[in-house]
């Protein structure tokens, strides 16, 4: 699965990376799952880093019902923070258009190009050797996560 995530509870964050085309099913899996884990307590900030990943194949359509999928768990994600980081323009677009379906919900998203400016956003101070933000295949950060093949 190329989305995995790790909750730091004494941040109250959560950090997403995808890696790879990302297709609608791995995105519904992803929320159903973060949803469900009780370690996502209310209300939390999301870093999703995306800078490796590919949305190419999703649909305009499959974004709309992603935001309507996460509006669905509102009580869950109520007051979230969400900073998503891509590099690329059309990931770039597919996150905007997908919080713009979002509206009138407790969630409030936004759209990067650098981990830095998203970071700023979430009014997070990290290190880098505190969380990988490099989002590559040799990340330390997924170990001991479920279904993970990416070790320390």
């Amino acid at each position: 699965m190329p989305i995995k995530y790790k909750i730091f509870q004494d941040r109250k964050l959560v950090y997403v990376l995808g890696i790879g085309e990302i297709i609608f099913d791995e995105l519904l899996l992803h929320i159903e799952e973060l949803a469900t884990d009780p370690k996502y307590i209310s209300p939390m900030k999301k870093l999703v880093d995306y800078r490796n990943s590919t949305l190419s194949s999703l649909s305009t359509e499959e974004t709309i019902k992603f935001a309507n999928k996460k509006t669905q768990f509102i009580e869950t994600f109520k007051n979230e923070k969400c900073a998503i980081v891509t590099k690329s323009d059309l990931n770039f677009g597919m996150t905007r258009l997908h919080f713009a379906h979002l509206h009138n919900v407790d969630i409030m998203t936004n759209v990067f190009r650098n981990i830095e400016d998203a970071l700023s956003w979430l009014q997070i101070d990290l290190e880098e050797n505190e969380i990988n933000l490099g989002g590559n295949r040799d990340s330390a950060l997924f170990t001991g996560v479920p279904g993970s093949e990416y070790p320390i």
